[in-house]
């Protein structure tokens, strides 16, 4: 939660003038310490979905203009319906949240589960995993206790992205986008985010 401590372990990343990328996993409950962090850099949270929202805005001009010029559409043009992009392509610019797609953390906790519960895994693996999940569940009960309280406007700001801003109602949820969830094309406000530009086609 200490954001200087934050950025000076994540500047590891990126060294003798090179670039390099920080990647971090946050839980929900986290979630108000990554916006301090954001707060503390002075950079505007941004999830993928806006950015959808402005290509489709894009696609609807070309759209209207492709009706005047049916002649000169090209048919074979690739369509970008998603806002995505590779390690390659990005910039120190992009810096965006995100979800993992949810068919790679089931198939994760599946191997997981299979490597514990298989007759066939070795005692070895099995023993090591559940030594690793002891020290993992202990460490993270002693984080909970000594980690400071995040600030009022990291818990506002938190809230709305995990359950949605207010509308005039009172009711959260003013920003659900629908969309294809198979593809993780899911907006903030209904209880999930948008899968990371990075990992939507994982």
């Amino acid at each position: 939660p200490n954001a200087k401590l934050f950025i000076h372990r994540s500047g590891r990343a990126a060294r003798a003038g090179r670039i390099g990328w920080c990647w971090s996993l946050v839980e929900p409950e986290e979630m108000p310490y990554m916006v301090d962090l954001h707060l503390f850099l002075g950079r505007r949270l941004c999830n993928p979905d806006p950015l959808r929202k402005q290509i489709e805005e894009e696609k609807k001009d070309e759209s209207n203009n492709d009706d005047d010029n049916d002649d000169d559409k090209d048919k074979s043009a690739p369509q970008k319906d998603y806002f995505s992009y590779t390690l390659a392509e990005m910039t120190p610019d992009m810096v965006h949240y995100g979800t993992v797609p949810e068919s790679v953390l089931t198939e994760e906790v599946e191997n997981v589960r299979r490597i514990v519960h298989s007759e066939l895994s070795s005692s070895h693996d099995t023993d090591q995993l559940q030594s690793l999940q002891r020290v993992c569940n202990n460490a993270m009960k002693q984080y909970r206790k000594s980690r400071p309280e995040p600030s009022g406007e990291g818990l506002r700001r938190a809230r709305d992205i995990l359950e949605g801003v207010k509308d005039v109602t009172g009711r959260r949820g003013g920003n659900v986008s629908s969309g294809n969830s198979s593809r993780g094309d899911v907006g903030a406000g209904n209880g999930t985010i948008a899968v990371h530009p990075v990992l939507r086609w994982v």
